[in-house]
């Protein structure tokens, strides 16, 4: 079972934007894991290495004369080799579904932040790739509720494959030789095509598209708060090295769309931004690592 800190889920609720725990920028890498320990799972202690994270936002909405104030959280789960993240409102949902062999990882992580696995109402997915969509078909089974992706990644699904990977330098070609390329398929339920909001499930969130990674990238916006996937990461070595630095993923399908993706982001200006690997990552600090692509086109 994942260990979780004492101090990490509270028995009382702090105020909204206070973080619990503190996230972990230490330097044991998710790819030495992969190097030494085989497949994601094998290892016996790698349920030691899952940390949950709860933040907690307030949401203003108006419904018909009233406005109010929903209180959400929006929780992380640090996985050997990704991050997941759970939004919880009235219901919750799950935002990647990790790496093969992670399924009791995750649902261990969600009992451990005080959510029952019941309330779970949708796998909704970043992009397509096995880190993020490895233990998906196991979650379906287990959770029975709908998968969504995006329309361009859903071949990645059904296929148990990531597709053509493009690496941007020859770090990345060498990370490369060490990413599986298959996965458990599964056929997804939902297919995104460009913006949805997710209230159907529970939660005031809303999904838009955000190219480049992949071609079916979206990132998922929950108030002042976006979780953007692969678009960008966290510090370097799968973002366990200075993993609050904002830095380009190591594998990018085409540069011009992952910029405008990026631009968009910076548009919207969450306050902060919850990447698929290393992170969290402050506005303030994206913003001055991609300052240069904001002024294109302007």
């Amino acid at each position: 079972m994942p260990v979780i800190d004492d101090d990490v889920i509270p028995a009382r609720k702090p105020a909204a934007h206070a973080f619990i725990g503190f996230e972990d920028e230490g330097f044991e890498s998710a790819f030495g894991k992969m190097e030494g320990g085989g497949e994601s799972g094998d290892s016996p202690t790698d349920d030691d290495d899952v940390v949950v994270f709860v933040h907690y936002v307030d949401y203003s909405y108006t419904s018909g004369n009233v406005k109010g104030m929903q209180n959400m959280e929006l929780i992380k789960i640090k996985l050997s080799f990704s991050n997941a993240y759970l939004i919880k409102g009235k219901k919750s949902v799950l935002v990647d579904a990790g790496s093969p062999n992670e399924a009791d990882k995750i649902l261990g992580a969600v009992q451990k932040a005080g959510i029952n696995a019941r309330d779970i109402s949708l796998i909704l997915h970043t992009h397509g790739h096995f880190d993020h969509a490895g233990s998906t078909a196991e979650l379906k089974r287990r959770l029975k509720v709908p998968v969504a992706v995006h329309a361009n990644d859903a071949f990645m699904l059904r296929e148990g494959r990531n597709g053509e990977i493009k690496p941007r330098n020859l770090e990345a070609r060498l990370i490369m030789l060490l990413v599986p390329n298959s996965f458990e398929a599964t056929e997804p339920d939902i297919l995104v095509e460009e913006e949805m909001d997710l209230n159907d499930f529970g939660v005031e969130a809303r999904i838009i598209f955000t190219p480049g990674h992949t071609k079916g990238s979206i990132s998922v916006l929950c108030n002042n708060e976006a979780i953007v996937g692969d678009i960008m990461m966290g510090g370097w070595a799968g973002g366990a090295i200075l993993g609050s630095r904002p830095n380009y993923h190591y594998f990018i399908d085409n540069i011009e769309q992952l910029h405008a993706s990026i631009k968009k982001i910076l548009g919207i200006k969450p306050q902060r931004l919850y990447v698929g690997h290393g992170g969290h990552l402050k506005f303030e600090d994206v913003f001055e690592r991609f300052s240069a692509i904001n002024i294109i086109g302007n």
